[in-house]
């Protein structure tokens, strides 16, 4: 399951990467984007079947992130009970080959592959307030800055009066790497809870690294954390935080193909391609 909405080029070789006949593609295109050419897209694809799905206007930090995510989920699952379902964006890429990363889940079935984070210590901040105008986090606009700081000042007063939204639930929140690798069963507990997380999550920001964790941890799943103190091990991805827009280059390959991980983000820099053909060829 795959959401993008930029840099087509590196979607595509993402997709020609995953095609193969044992993998089913869902892939999300946002519905701002005005470049998209979905036969483009689907012709690279000879193996695999891939389903592009209903566009929807999703927005950084929104609950629009959530209703997609869901969306992808309702449709993969509603295909067919695949073994693992793994959410992806468009500029990440696989370190390993096709038959190396189904060997793996083969060998590791019925473990969930999601990663908790144990670092960061306001992320109640995003749903303990209410975030009125959580889906123009982005200040692209003079409009959405304004939008943002009417935001800003709402959760400021809501601080000032001790407002707590998240003692109405009787549950602990969890967050994490907003990507990940889950079990049949446990996507269709997620939908399950659909109504639940429409209610908790609307006015939340950046809830799509709270949501699928806290039902996680607050389920029988929980038992099945591939590791739950190491967040990128347990999810099998690798990302990092040194480079200024969080981007891996060419100069990171050998980093990269030596690490034990299986997917690695974001991969979007100027060098982008170069460093996606060093894989490939590193894995050969």
């Amino acid at each position: 399951m795959i959401m993008a909405h930029h840099k087509f080029s590196i979607l595509k070789e993402l997709l020609k990467d995953l095609d193969d006949e044992r993998n089913d593609l869902f892939l999300h295109v946002d519905k701002k984007a005005r470049d998209f050419d979905p036969e483009d897209i689907c012709a690279s694809i000879k193996k695999a079947r891939i389903c592009i799905t209903e566009r929807m206007d999703v927005r950084w930090g929104g609950f629009s992130q959530i209703k997609c995510i869901l969306m992808l989920l309702e449709r993969a699952t509603g295909a067919g009970n695949h073994a693992y379902y793994h959410f992806m964006v468009g500029v990440e890429f696989p370190l390993k080959t096709q038959d190396y990363i189904h060997r793996f889940f083969d060998e590791h079935q019925g473990y969930e592959f999601i990663g908790f984070d144990h670092e960061d210590q306001k992320y109640m901040d995003r749903v303990r307030y209410y975030h009125i105008f959580n889906e123009y986090a982005r200040n692209n606009t003079f409009f959405q800055k304004i939008l943002n700081k009417i935001n800003f000042g709402c959760v400021y007063i809501q601080k000032m009066l001790h407002v707590d939204l998240t003692k109405r639930y009787g549950i602990a929140f969890k967050k994490g790497n907003a990507n990940w690798s889950l079990t049949h069963d446990l996507a269709r507990y997620i939908l399950s809870k659909k109504e639940e997380v429409s209610r908790i999550y609307r006015h939340s920001f950046c809830g799509d690294e709270v949501f699928i964790h806290t039902i996680v941890f607050n389920s029988v799943f929980y038992k099945k954390v591939y590791d739950v103190e190491d967040e990128y091990r347990s999810s099998m991805r690798v990302m990092t935080w040194e480079d200024e827009k969080n981007q891996y280059h060419l100069k990171d390959l050998n980093y990269l193909m030596g690490c034990k991980r299986l997917f690695a983000r974001k991969i979007d820099g100027g060098d982008a391609l170069r460093l996606i053909d060093g894989i490939k060829r590193s894995r050969e």
